[in-house]
């Protein structure tokens, strides 16, 4: 059997590279440490889920990060969330550094140690590509500056805080809470729109950033929470795997303490701390 594998043709957009491990086309999350910490970046395609902590706040990090590198990179983006005004969080998002600075940071560094043995190796280029990629992907963000009004107002931005709550959405099928079904629906018009966009003209190809904050907090937790909160990661999963779309989405784990202990019993065979 050959062992040779076609590799995939890159997606021309701006803001995306292939990945040297999988194949796969890639974007950042707009932290380059934590890129490298996942292989160089998020497959298009993908749900990074992260558990948020006590407070909230690097998750709140993490999502400023991952929205303002879209809006460098000119990806149309949807944000949603029900605690807090969604226009509010793009309004603060960071600044990025300018590529000088950067490239001043890093030739700061200290010139490795002169090899004693072999020293004629020292001419050799090093071999970690993945490390030192040849175009860069993510970049770096100033935090206690903000972007200014007029990059953002340029840019795509589509804020969902509640929405229209529509009860009779027969693709999604019926959920308790009717904001599951009312996010869903915005998710997957604007992902439809992108595809259409595309398929008509495939310059316009792009990304779609969505970042949802705070899935599971106490606004969205009602009767039957975990039976609709299963139903709506499993159809946003279907959604974002059939478009060039990649989601990020933060949920305050410590409050799944709460959930209904009858539901997670019956359907997993979990046991309350009480039955234990």
């Amino acid at each position: 059997m050959s062992g040779f594998v076609k590799r995939k043709r890159a997606l021309n957009i701006n803001g995306t590279r292939l990945s040297v491990h999988t194949g796969q086309s890639i974007i950042s999350l707009g932290n380059p440490s934590l890129d490298h910490v996942f292989g160089g970046g998020f497959p298009i395609g993908s749900i990074i889920g992260i558990g948020e902590d006590k407070h909230g706040n690097y998750a709140r990090v993490l999502s400023k990060y991952f929205l303002a590198e879209g809006i460098v990179n000119k990806h149309p983006l949807v944000v949603a969330t029900m605690d807090e005004d969604a226009t509010q969080l793009i309004n603060k998002l960071p600044t990025p550094l300018e590529e000088s600075k950067t490239a001043d940071n890093n030739s700061t560094m200290p010139e490795p140690e002169t090899m004693r043995i072999a020293f004629r190796y020292n001419q050799l280029t090093p071999v970690d590509s993945e490390q030192k990629p040849a175009t860069s992907l993510g970049h770096y963000f100033d935090l206690t500056k903000t972007m200014s009004a007029d990059m953002l107002s340029a840019h795509d931005v589509t804020c969902w805080n509640g929405g229209e709550l529509e009860t009779n959405v027969p693709e999604f099928g019926s959920f308790n809470n009717p904001h599951y079904a009312s996010l869903l629906s915005c998710i997957r018009s604007k992902a439809g729109e992108q595809q259409f966009n595309a398929a008509s003209d495939e310059s316009s190809k792009n990304v779609l950033r969505i970042c949802l904050n705070s899935m599971g907090s106490p606004l969205w937790y009602g009767k039957q929470f975990s039976e609709d909160f299963l139903r709506f990661m499993v159809l946003l999963k279907a959604i974002v795997r059939n478009t060039l779309s990649v989601c990020l989405i933060t949920v305050p784990l410590h409050l799944f303490n709460h959930l209904d202990d009858v539901y997670l019993s019956k359907k997993f065979g979990i046991l309350s701390p009480e039955d234990a």
